[in-house]
């Protein structure tokens, strides 16, 4: 079975669980439009190599190898040498080319050639050759079928150069592009997965500010609470400040009766003590007489005058 067929187009894979925005699609559409030409021509160009190598095929196993001859023809020889020029062999001579095609595997490795390999060297020493032959697919035919398929062989190698050595910059041209294109993919895809972690850092910094906004109105209304009562506290203490002369007044008086508080609290108490049983006349006297005189002359502190009723009652409760 025929090997893999030469000048074979290879697309590079591309990285997979990746997405592309439009505009990154847009910006790299020449070098996509590039890579569409250059596989549709590898295509073209492999479809007419399929024809040729078929028709290569079915030619050299019927009509038998060339190297049945023991003394070639000049036309079967320089075909077989630039077989042999192609396979990079050194020595070009009828007996190389039979050895080369006893080969069983011939036909495969002729499938099997790198010709992308094939120097400019080689085609040039190859196309002398095919000068030098001067004959014409008739006179080849006539001559040998092997011969004539191999000639064709050899025809399609060169052409294959040919559009090889133009198209080869270009394919060096879409493998930089498709590095390019790649590096350039990975980046966005960096930049890409950086915006989203500052999208995601963005959303979390906006719920803060949210609930930031919230306490704020949450603090400025407990502010206006505190302002109103701080008015109605302004207000109270503005009301109150016409007490205040009175006020001093109330602690002028305690403080001085605080001095006779003990003379007072003495005779209230003896009062309380013992003169419940006795006639108003009796306490009366027991009090303001006698008690009374008896604390003065012990120099004991004693509200002048004297009245149980500032210490044991007021005038709300007599009213």
């Amino acid at each position: 079975m025929p090997g893999p067929l030469p000048g074979r187009p290879h697309t590079a894979s591309m990285p997979s669980g990746t997405s592309v925005s439009c505009s990154s699609l847009l910006l790299f559409l020449p070098l996509l439009l590039c890579l569409v030409c250059a596989v549709l021509f590898h295509f073209c160009l492999s479809m007419a190599w399929s024809g040729r190598l078929l028709w290569l095929s079915l030619t050299l196993p019927g009509s038998g190898m060339p190297r049945s001859f023991a003394k070639p023809p000049k036309q079967v020889q320089t075909v077989c040498e630039c077989i042999l020029i192609m396979k990079g062999y050194k020595e070009l001579n009828w007996k190389t080319a039979k050895g080369v095609m006893s080969d069983p595997n011939f036909l495969r490795s002729l499938m099997e050639i790198d010709f992308d390999s094939i120097t400019q060297s080689q085609v040039k020493n190859i196309k002398g050759l095919l000068k030098t032959l001067n004959t014409t697919t008739e006179e080849m035919e006539a001559v040998s079928k092997a011969g004539l398929g191999m000639l064709k062989f050899v025809e399609a190698v060169m052409g294959y150069c040919d559009v090889f050595r133009e198209i080869k910059p270009k394919r060096e041209k879409v493998a930089r592009l498709e590095r390019n294109f790649y590096l350039t993919k990975r980046e966005l895809e960096r930049i890409q997965n950086e915006l989203a972690a500052i999208q995601k850092e963005l959303e979390t910094l906006g719920a803060k500010y949210e609930a930031a906004i919230l306490e704020k109105q949450k603090l400025q209304e407990e502010a206006e609470i505190m302002e109103r009562r701080l008015i109605a506290a302004d207000k109270l203490i503005s009301g109150l400040g016409s007490e205040n002369i009175r006020w001093l007044n109330d602690l002028d008086e305690l403080m001085h009766r605080r001095v006779k508080l003990l003379g007072d609290c003495l005779l209230c108490a003896a009062f309380l003590s013992y003169e419940g049983a006795f006639t108003w006349e009796f306490r009366d006297e027991m009090v303001n007489r006698i008690w009374q005189n008896d604390i003065l002359e012990r120099e004991i502190p004693l509200s002048q005058p004297f009245r149980l009723e500032s210490l044991l009652t007021d005038d709300v409760e007599i009213s």
